[in-house]
């Protein structure tokens, strides 16, 4: 399941059950920035569960970063490459 998109600790996405698109979009609020088609594809390809650790770490390197980040998009799509196989 996921977990708590408006969680604002360092508690996991895997918690308690929310959409996906919910994660997507609190990602999209932390970062400034809205996720472009391919990486949006690139998260519903994956499982619920591989696509939930993509947007926790997404989530986790966005915060370190003070909340910044280039390219969001091509992020989520980097990190969708490292978990591929799952």
């Amino acid at each position: 399941t996921l977990a708590s998109a408006g969680s604002s600790s360092d508690a996991s996405f895997q918690r308690s059950p929310v959409s996906l698109a919910d994660c997507i979009r609190f990602l999209e609020a932390s970062a400034g920035q809205r996720l472009d088609t391919w990486a949006r594809r690139a998260l519903y390809q994956r499982t619920q569960q591989v696509a939930a650790q993509v947007l926790e770490e997404a989530r986790r390197i966005v915060a370190a970063q003070s909340g910044g980040c280039r390219n969001l998009s091509a992020l989520v799509q980097s990190l969708c490459r490292r978990w591929r196989h799952l």
